[in-house]
């Protein structure tokens, strides 16, 4: 299932599901994180506070994966790297993207075999909404996997926790 949601995604939808799998944060905290949070060196994100659920910051490590997405992003399309106000998942130029969802809708329908149907307005036809909420999977699923990826790989639960920005 993952495979076909990586290949039926955009490319601003891939970089984003790579850092919600790898990372575990939330899509509002990703699409808030700016480069000046990014820190490749260190191999870690910082996500501030007044951008966390918790109102608390943290700091989440880079893994390969994450870094290779990272490092192919940072540049705009002048060749220039970004400066550090721009929006590491934002537009072409960096300023903040919008809401994902339809780009994820299209991308989990696609990925089961389904073609999205949208109406005038921007939003899925009655059957296509039916499949979507059939199929059941949402962008915060990534952070769960995340979780539970981190568990199964041995680490203790509360890093797993801090991680997470749980209380």
């Amino acid at each position: 299932e993952e495979k076909a949601l990586f290949q039926a995604a955009s490319p601003l939808l891939y970089r984003l599901m790579v850092a919600g799998i790898e990372t575990g944060c939330r899509q509002g905290e990703l699409l808030f994180l700016q480069w000046q949070d990014v820190n490749l060196e260190r191999r870690e994100l910082r996500i501030r506070a007044v951008n966390a659920k918790s109102r608390e910051a943290r700091y989440i490590p880079i893994s390969n994966r994450l870094k290779a997405v990272l490092e192919m992003a940072r540049h705009d399309p002048t060749g220039h790297e970004y400066q550090p106000e721009a929006y590491v998942f934002g537009d072409a130029v960096g300023r903040r993207a919008r809401s994902p969802k339809k780009a994820w809708e299209t991308a989990v329908l696609e990925a089961h075999g389904q073609t999205p149907r949208w109406t005038g307005n921007n939003s899925l036809t009655a059957e296509s909404r039916i499949a979507y909420r059939e199929i059941g999977l949402h962008f915060h699923d990534l952070r769960h996997e995340a979780g539970s990826r981190w568990l199964e790989a041995g680490m203790p639960l509360h890093h797993v926790r801090a991680l997470l920005g749980h209380a």
